[in-house]
């Protein structure tokens, strides 16, 4: 059980509606931040709504009448809370849903060594790709190319 000043991480990722504008959007994003700020939220990272095309339509009734979007706004943003906090959160982003511009939205808590193990992999498998750059364009400044076996005659 955590004690009452521990903290968990959180993430938020969620889809704005493709009507607003990039700033609107960036707007929304902000308002949403804000409301789980005041809740003494310490944001960790974020990443600002960008347009993308969604993988299945989601449907939206505005003025009594349905639309099916087919791109929107994805944005995220990750952040430390005491988990008494998190139900106003919940609260935040259905109001954000129902009465906003938000498509959809996730709420998840982070698992804080598989994030780490996941950076630790990427960071790897960048120095294995820069490595092999580099040996390749080494290479080619030799004057070296590959060929298969059955392709060399001795």
């Amino acid at each position: 059980m955590k004690e009452p000043n521990e903290t968990t991480l959180y993430e938020i990722g969620y889809v704005l509606m493709p009507l607003l504008t990039p700033e609107n959007a960036l707007e929304e994003a902000a308002q949403v931040k804000n409301g789980v700020e005041k809740l003494g939220a310490e944001m960790t990272e974020e990443g600002s709504p960008k347009m993308i095309p969604l993988g299945f339509p989601m449907p939206r009734r505005i003025s009594d009448k349905k639309f099916n979007f087919q791109d929107g706004y994805f944005g995220w943003m990750r952040f430390r809370l005491n988990p008494s906090k998190i139900s106003e959160v919940k609260d935040i982003l259905v109001r954000r849903e129902v009465h906003g511009s938000m498509l959809r939205h996730l709420l998840i808590s982070v698992d804080e060594k598989a994030l780490i193990a996941d950076a630790k992999a990427a960071e790897a498998k960048l120095a294995h790709r820069e490595a092999t750059e580099a040996k390749s364009a080494a290479e080619a400044e030799e004057g070296v190319t590959e060929a298969a076996p059955e392709e060399v005659a001795l």
